[in-house]
């Protein structure tokens, strides 16, 4: 990464010139809706040419305009420009950075469970339980996350293979068939190398589901069962460690709903389990007393 893009041209604002400035000042006023608009429409909105605006890119650092609308979507998070970090400024020590740390995972938590589509979790648990295999995918922070919901799966008798880099990515997926589910796990939804293997696998007629934070993105427009977890964090530190949580809670979901289809008499055993339980607990205390 070569940093936040608005940071980038704030910094260096003052030493454009009047072409790049207009270009410069369409981006800062609507940063959020740059990701999804081409080089032309930016174009025409700063009144200027495709051509000034890749030299634009260039001079920011990047090859082009699709890297720096890539590169600004995964700092969506933080669109004023400022890395705000968990730590309060005042207040360093360990306990206050505990207590933001968790009232920010409880807003999310409950933002999350208003808007988390349980139709399509069940569509996911579905299409993964009928599956010849099911491939995971998911690079950095989503690998380790990846990692342990295969070991989930693996269980309960699903078949499945991880893959953490494009490499291995693109061994597996030769052997998807139709019959096969590929899993994407990212963040943003604009990581080049999970976008290339799930339009792969949909290639192949694979089912393809996507866990990400982002709605408007190239994974949700490749997939077909998109699970999309929105954040309302401002801050891109504070959304990777939201993002973490909330993620694992989605799987923790998901997989509740496959040990359901995978195991269907298991929860009728732990059910009689726990009420006879609670009757051995009642009856105890009732010959006490």
């Amino acid at each position: 990464m070569k940093g936040n893009p608005i940071i980038q041209i704030k910094n260096c604002y003052d030493s454009l010139h009047n072409k790049e400035k207009m270009i410069a000042d369409v981006i800062l006023k609507n940063p959020e809706k740059i990701p999804y608009i081409s080089v032309v429409d930016l174009a025409r909105q700063a009144e200027t040419s495709c051509s000034s605006v890749v030299r634009f890119c260039k001079i920011m650092g990047y090859s082009g305009y699709s890297e720096f609308k890539t590169e600004l979507a995964m700092y969506s998070y933080d669109l004023s420009g400022n890395l705000h970090y968990t730590l309060d400024e005042k207040d360093s020590s360990a306990s206050a950075a505990a207590q933001n740390l968790f009232q920010l995972h409880s807003r999310e938590l409950s933002a999350a469970a208003d808007q988390i589509d349980c139709a399509r979790l069940e569509d996911a648990a579905d299409a993964m339980s009928s599956a010849s295999c099911v491939y995971i995918f998911g690079n950095l922070y989503s690998g380790l996350i990846a990692s342990a919901f295969q070991a989930r799966l693996k269980s309960i008798g699903i078949p499945c293979f991880l893959s953490w880099d494009k490499r291995s990515g693109q061994q597996d997926i030769l052997t998807i068939g139709d019959d096969g589910v590929f899993l994407a796990i990212t963040m943003s939804g604009f990581s080049k190398d999970t976008v290339h293997l799930a339009r792969t696998a949909k290639e192949k007629g694979s089912t393809v589901i996507a866990l990400t934070t982002c709605g408007v993105s190239p994974i949700v427009e490749t997939c077909s069962i998109p699970l999309v977890v929105p954040l309302s964090s401002h801050s891109l530190m504070e959304s990777r460690f939201s993002a973490d949580i909330l993620f694992q809670d989605v799987l923790n979901l998901l997989f509740i709903l496959l040990d359901e289809r995978q195991n269907p008499e298991r929860r009728k055993r732990y059910e009689n389990f726990f009420a006879e339980l609670i009757h051995d607990a009642a009856m105890g205390i009732t010959n006490e007393t």
